[in-house]
């Protein structure tokens, strides 16, 4: 039985509250009004345009393939309760005719179960008028048939005697970066294009820090939840201000990446995230622990997803679910602290994969320093930092990061291909101070780590920092050195008052990534 908790989202989802979410929810659908050619012969065929694909009735496709190399038959399964599609065999329904779609009409997903020569298959369909109606390019690569598009005609061409081509593949490149995200599902069968992969990875980046607080312990994955090829991006990150772990789910759709659901009911609980049977449902359990630190409350939610949207808030069927149906489970994969997490790929290094596959090109020097000094800003407690600030200390168009946080200062540069850090001061006693400063015999910039009242001798130590050198002054050289390196702007301390330049440091990172 549902608990209250779980009473409470499935109100939030009949209000349309996040997430917005509806039994079996209808969407328009308008009619093709493109040609349509099969074998160079031009067709009269039901077909409708969804969210920029066509679909057209499966039963119509079969009808005009019929006695081709690429035939098919179209059959119900009463006792399996499912649609047989049988290869190389002609279809079989007498009396079939062709109409062209009358008008709009209204779209119902249709989860109907789909056979191909007696396996289940993954089809994304609508169910129009009572009929089924499959995207065209599913049923071409199912039947390995050429669907093309012919631009000058304003036609769909299909050709029986052609095999099947993807619209467009990706490079060497882009495979090679989106090797470095965690995938959950055949990723050989992925068909996301470059575009949706820098999508994604840029609403990551974007996120960080703002809605993702704790980069380092928030895990990405993509998640083919339809088995289509085209996955969802899933965040599993803590909850904010009760450390349990909660997904969110992104959606790509029409060009754009949607936010289809924060998985998190408010309770300070524990929880983990699952698979299930169907292949459309991502399931969470939550358990809050009363005072004696027992759990006294577990509750189960299932979202299911469908063509980039979430459509549906159901319990499955009794018997669908069960742990031998969920191997391997979202918290095997990618869930913090757990066994398996180092498999997990954190949210700025899966944006930063993301970004670069959709580029479909080699990073440049800069950008991967960029892309290195973002993960280590990010990485940090970011809300508290002190001072973040870009600065060319010596002058080679290569910037280095100046980092103050609770603990120490610290400076990252670039070198021969790796991020290297130096130490520049550490909070201790006294008060402390730190500055940009110039080496007047050579003119490079460093840091000053001032402390007063702290250091072994009167007004304090200092210490300056270069890429080059560091030079710790005695009380005996600290004239000669305060002489040779001069103090400019201050960067920030105890006693001096500056501008915080967190976010357009991140900000200028970011746009060194593009």
């Amino acid at each position: 039985m549902k608990n209250a908790k779980g009473i409470c989202l499935t109100l939030a989802l009949c209000m349309g509250l996040s997430p917005v979410a509806s039994a079996a929810t209808s969407i328009q659908a308008a009619p093709n009004q493109s040609k349509i050619y099969v074998d160079g012969k031009e067709v009269r065929l039901s077909a409708y345009t969804i969210k920029q694909n066509n679909y057209f009735k499966l039963r119509d496709l079969a009808y005009v393939l019929s006695g081709s190399h690429k035939q098919f038959d179209v059959t119900w399964d009463n006792g399996m309760g499912a649609v047989k599609i049988v290869p190389n065999r002609a279809y079989s329904t007498a009396g079939h005719t062709l109409t062209s779609s009358a008008g709009a009409g209204k779209a119902t997903p249709s989860f109907n179960t789909f056979l191909y020569g007696g396996k289940e298959i993954a089809l994304t369909a609508y169910d129009i008028g009572g009929n089924n109606f499959v995207k065209l390019r599913d049923v071409g690569k199912l039947l390995n048939c050429s669907v093309e598009w012919d631009a000058a005609a304003n036609a769909i061409v299909v050709d029986s005697s052609k095999g099947y081509t993807e619209e467009s593949g990706l490079s060497q490149e882009a495979k090679k970066a989106l090797q470095r995200v965690t995938y959950y599902g055949d990723r050989s069968k992925c068909t996301m294009s470059q575009k949706q992969m820098e999508a994604y990875g840029q609403k990551l980046l974007d996120e960080c820090g703002d809605m993702y607080e704790t980069p380092e312990e928030t895990d990405v994955f993509l998640a083919d939840l339809e088995n289509n090829g085209n996955p969802y991006l899933v965040v599993s990150r803590p909850a904010p201000g009760v450390g349990a772990y909660a997904p969110v789910v992104y959606g790509y759709v029409n060009g754009k990446v949607q936010m289809l659901c924060d998985c998190w009911d408010g309770s300070a609980s524990g929880g983990r995230v699952s698979w299930l049977k169907d292949g459309r449902v991502l399931y969470t359990e939550w358990e809050t622990n009363d005072t004696t630190g027992y759990g006294n409350d577990i509750s189960n939610e299932y979202y299911t997803f469908f063509n980039g949207e979430l459509v549906e808030y159901t319990e499955p069927k009794k018997g669908d679910w069960g742990s031998e149906q969920a191997s391997p489970t979202f918290n095997e994969l990618c869930y913090p602290g757990f066994e398996e997490s180092e498999r997990c790929t954190n949210v700025i290094e899966a944006g930063n994969a993301l970004l670069e596959a959709g580029r479909g090109s080699v990073q440049t020097e800069r950008s991967k320093m960029a892309a290195a000094m973002l993960e280590k800003l990010n990485s940090s407690n970011y809300a508290s930092l002190a001072q973040a600030q870009l600065i060319d200390l010596n002058g080679d168009g290569m910037e280095e990061l100046f980092v103050l946080d609770s603990f120490s200062a610290n400076l990252y540069y670039w070198q021969n291909g790796k991020l290297m850090s130096k130490e520049t001061g550490i909070w201790a006693g006294g008060a402390l101070n730190w500055y940009l400063c110039r080496d007047t015999a050579t003119g490079e910039l460093g840091i000053e780590y001032e402390s007063i009242g702290g250091g072994d001798f009167s007004g304090g130590s200092h210490t300056f920092y270069y890429l080059s050198h560091t030079t710790e002054t005695t009380q005996a050289e600290y004239e000669a050195a305060a002489a040779r390196n001069v103090r400019m702007e201050a960067l920030g301390g105890d006693t001096v008052s500056v501008t915080n330049h967190r976010d357009e440091t991140r900000a200028a990172l970011q746009a060194m990534l593009k």
